[in-house]
């Protein structure tokens, strides 16, 4: 009797779980359906459902364990309706995993990343989307579940705005409470007739009902045929104190690539947490990279990141040449965070438009701390064929291999297939 009340609560269970997590996206679709009953009435009205369908192996062995884990992921995108600029869609990515042979506390996992539903133009110049959805405004980014308002105006402005709660990565399965797990953001920007944008971004998260995170940013950039410039600083409207100063720019001439950016932030630490009592100095970072194009699509390429710490600095030096389909780059790391020098490269050979192989391979020779005397060594290795043996199916087989002061000889194997669909045909007007 007890072995039935309990298989009766976990099916209760479960089922509890199920709808929940689609309690955002049901409000939504009822907020919709007026407007998709009226739009179901144009003669141009129809649908058409494109995805990928993928279902991988991967096996391993880890402390003389047995690991065969298979993925089937599902990527899906329903345009319900399009004409005229206006459509209707409803998009989901998910996937579900488990463990063959040996289970961990939290298999089977089973996660839904995102399955909102988009209505576009409906009023003139806003993108509305309700469901699981990711949002990253120029202050910061959230995986929420709850509702986005976008509006383009032909000022030249435009509004974003966005609220819901946070999606657990421990607990996907569940809609979290708005006074919990809250969050709240958006922006406004504004683009000149001379490719300037200028814009006003802001950001607020909760965690167990405390301000966890909180952002006020503004920010500018200006793209041209040659140069890219962008420009940040952001605020910690929770502790009252600047958070980041970010500036980039790029440079193309012709053969050559120029880029730069600095970096200045605080470290990224919750502001609910006891971390954030902790006196601490932003850390800084000079990033620079040169690449020339020397002969059709073989480009020499150098790069240089230097971070600023307290009492002491890391930096990182690289040289080397890559196409498409090879490369090979050296690596040599100093400072902070220990001593690294590596070498690492991939080839890529199209055999014909069906089969495809690859390999990558990188070797390094690294001191974690400064009284090591010798250094250690790491090898990895992949290898693998892709093949294409029909339209919209992809056939992948890959071995990796590794090994350093921890792993001796690990050895794993992938293989993934992958299949895209299209069912139905949209009519009408099919403009973007």
């Amino acid at each position: 009797m007890m072995s039935l009340c309990s298989r009766q609560h976990g099916f209760r269970s479960k089922l509890a779980k199920a709808i929940a997590g689609w309690k955002v996206l049901a409000a939504t679709t009822t907020i919709l359906v007026p407007a998709i009953l009226v739009l179901s009435q144009s003669r141009s009205f129809a649908m058409e459902l494109r995805g990928t369908f993928g279902s991988e192996i991967y096996a391993w062995k880890e402390n003389n364990r047995h690991h065969f884990r298979p993925y089937e992921t599902l990527q899906a995108n329903l345009l319900a309706w399009r004409a005229q600029g206006k459509s209707l869609q409803l998009h989901t990515n998910m996937r579900y995993t488990t463990d063959w042979k040996d289970k961990t506390t939290v298999d089977p996992q089973a996660n839904l990343y995102d399955a909102y539903v988009r209505l576009t133009d409906i009023p003139k110049g806003s993108t509305i989307t309700g469901g699981r959805q990711f949002a990253y405004a120029g202050a910061g980014s959230v995986l929420m579940d709850g509702i986005r308002l976008r509006y383009y105006s032909k000022l030249r402005l435009s509004f974003d705005l966005f609220g819901g709660s946070q999606v657990s990565s421990s607990h996907p399965d569940k809609i979290q409470s708005l006074s919990d797990f809250g969050v709240l953001g958006g922006g406004i920007s504004y683009s000149t007739p001379n490719a300037i944008r200028l814009g006003l971004a802001w950001l607020r998260r909760q965690t167990d009902g405390q301000t966890s995170y909180h952002r006020l940013s503004v920010y500018g950039e200006n793209t041209t045929r040659q140069t890219s410039l962008y420009g940040r600083a952001a605020f910690n409207v929770a502790d009252q104190r600047l958070a980041e100063m970010l500036l980039r720019g790029t440079y193309s001439p012709q053969r050559w690539y120029l880029s730069g950016e600095f970096n200045s932030r605080e470290p990224s630490v919750s502001s609910s947490s006891i971390f954030s009592i902790i006196d601490f100095r932003s850390y800084r970072q000079i990033r620079l990279e040169i690449r020339r194009a020397v002969w059709k699509s073989v480009n020499l390429t150098t790069q240089m990141h230097r971070t600023f710490f307290r009492g002491d600095d890391a930096w990182r030096a690289g040289i080397g040449f890559g196409s498409p389909n090879y490369s090979l780059l050296w690596m040599h790391q100093s400072g902070y965070g220990g001593d690294n020098d590596a070498l690492s490269g991939y080839v890529n050979f199209r055999v014909n438009p069906i089969w495809e192989l690859y390999a990558v391979a990188n070797i390094s020779r690294y001191r974690v701390q400064k009284l090591q005397t010798d250094r250690s060594e790491a090898y990895t290795a992949m290898a693998g064929v892709l093949l294409r043996p029909i339209r919209d199916l992809e056939v992948r087989v890959e071995s990796q291999y590794l090994r350093n002061a921890v792993e001796k000889n690990d050895l794993r194997l992938r293989v993934r297939l992958a299949k895209s669909f299209r069912l139905g045909r949209a009519t009408g007007d099919m403009t973007p």
